[in-house]
């Protein structure tokens, strides 16, 4: 096993022990029978994920080190996302993830955890499929048609394309910014709920600092959609619940 390959499995690790964490709160907060479900589902692929990928680097002489454990999870039913914006925190880990396992499946070499990242990459493409169906059933798949303009019809912005060259964005440069929006569109919300929610001074300093990040990312973005004539949504902030405790201790 590469070096490659001991970082990969590394970082699904320990990524995969947060969002555990993660998964089993909203789904003991989360009050719709199907989204209880799918979370349920998300839930055994990402325990498999950390347990195999433990495995994996306990053979290579690697400790077991966590760096959650379920003790940091303070209140199991303060309940500080709506459902429709759990169901968008879902969207973003699954997108992500699929993303990530993609990438760093072409890298690898090692056969046996190459055969493991298949399986993943399988796991989590149902995954999806059973998300955009969860989206279909509620109504709240966003894909309503719209009128994209051409270039050379559109009034808005001109950008800086090369040192010599500014034109408006064409279509593929547009579609690539759009998982860049939806990211800061949920960074915004869950930056919004836990601000509120965390003691500690300086985490909330750092916290609303990201907030204030994301949103310009979002609104930057979302002005330059409508520029090009694409409809967009934003303020999934809404939907951030007023509590009275932190769900989770400050570490996680």
């Amino acid at each position: 096993m590469n070096v490659n390959e001991l970082g990969f499995l590394w970082y699904l690790q320990s990524s995969s022990n947060m969002i555990n964490l993660l998964l089993k709160y909203l789904s003991e907060t989360s009050e719709d029978t199907d989204l209880r479900n799918i979370l349920n589902e998300i839930y055994e692929i990402s325990t498999y994920q950390e347990q195999e990928a433990t495995q994996l680097l306990s053979e290579e002489g690697y400790k077991d080190t966590p760096f959650f454990r379920g003790d940091d999870i303070y209140s199991s039913t303060t309940k500080l996302f709506s459902d429709q914006l759990i169901i968008e925190i879902l969207k973003h880990i699954t997108s992500n993830g699929l993303r990530a396992l993609a990438v760093q499946y072409a890298e690898l070499t090692d056969y046996k955890v190459k055969n493991f990242y298949k399986k993943l990459l399988n796991d989590v493409i149902q995954l999806d499929f059973s998300l955009l169906k969860l989206l279909n059933d509620k109504d709240l798949l966003q894909n309503n048609s719209f009128s994209y303009k051409k270039a050379d019809e559109r009034d808005g912005k001109l950008f800086k394309v090369a040192s010599t060259q500014q034109r408006p964005l064409n279509a593929v440069e547009l579609a690539n910014m759009f998982s860049s929006l939806q990211c800061n569109n949920v960074g915004v919300a869950l930056c919004s709920g836990f601000s509120e929610v965390v003691e500690d001074r300086d985490t909330k300093k750092f916290i609303l600092e990201g907030k204030k990040l994301a949103f310009y990312q979002s609104a930057s973005l979302s002005d330059i959609y409508r520029e090009n004539g694409i409809p967009t949504t934003t303020g999934l902030e809404a939907h951030v619940n007023k509590v009275k405790e932190s769900p989770s201790g400050i570490q996680l």
